[in-house]
């Protein structure tokens, strides 16, 4: 691979992906890099983080977790929406399975978030397949009750029905996107939530930049 260089303020440099220098030394241990990424995007190239400040933003970031997590009467809402519209995939396709992906997929879900639900059937993989799909669901979604509003979104890159509740307020009002064969969602998702199992603070990180960032 080509190197590159890129010179910011405080003098850090990378020369290549797996070589980062600062300051003309190696970067090696986790302590460095947090040091390099400080005096990266800080105005003064001497400032440099206290042990304090990085307890106090690390437990800010704790609590924020604790206060965002969805509380069990949500998280049942939230399940039984999942289990309805897999039940209209199954009677709409043969040998359908729901995947939830997005935050729902990775447990990174909060009351007010979307829930996004990929409808998984064999044979059902081209686009033309996937609208007639989603307008049978959407003929039994009709049928199964008036609590939410159907959108189609077929002309999006991936179609879709935007599922919208028509009293927002309620455990149970949480908009849905639902569409058929979006694997690649359903593996990015995958991906994610292995990483979010690597480290304990990962999840908490990710929380924060989910809903500010």
């Amino acid at each position: 691979m080509a190197s590159c260089t890129l010179r910011r303020a405080g003098g850090l440099r990378w020369t290549s992906p797996k070589h980062i220098r600062w300051l003309g030394r190696p970067v090696t241990s986790e302590t460095d890099r947090l040091e390099a990424s400080w005096r990266l995007f800080s105005r003064s190239s001497t400032a440099k983080p206290s042990g304090s400040s990085m307890e106090a933003l690390s437990q800010e970031i704790s609590e924020y977790f604790l206060k965002t997590r969805p509380t069990e009467d949500e998280l049942e809402a939230k399940d039984m929406l999942f289990r309805k519209i897999e039940s209209a995939g199954k009677a709409s396709l043969d040998g359908c399975r729901a995947e939830a992906f997005g935050s729902a997929g990775c447990g990174q879900w909060t009351a007010g978030s979307d829930l996004d639900i990929c409808l998984l059937a064999p044979g059902v993989t081209e686009r033309h397949s996937q609208v007639r799909g989603l307008k049978k669901v959407a003929s039994i979604l009709r049928q199964s009750g008036a609590s939410h509003n159907i959108e189609p979104r077929f002309g999006a890159q991936m179609p879709i029905l935007r599922w919208t509740p028509r009293r927002p307020g309620r455990l149970s009002s949480i908009a849905c996107d639902i569409s058929v064969a979006n694997v690649l969602a359903v593996a990015n998702t995958q991906l994610i939530a292995a990483y979010l199992k690597v480290d304990d603070r990962v999840p908490p990180l990710l929380r924060v930049i989910k809903v500010h960032g």
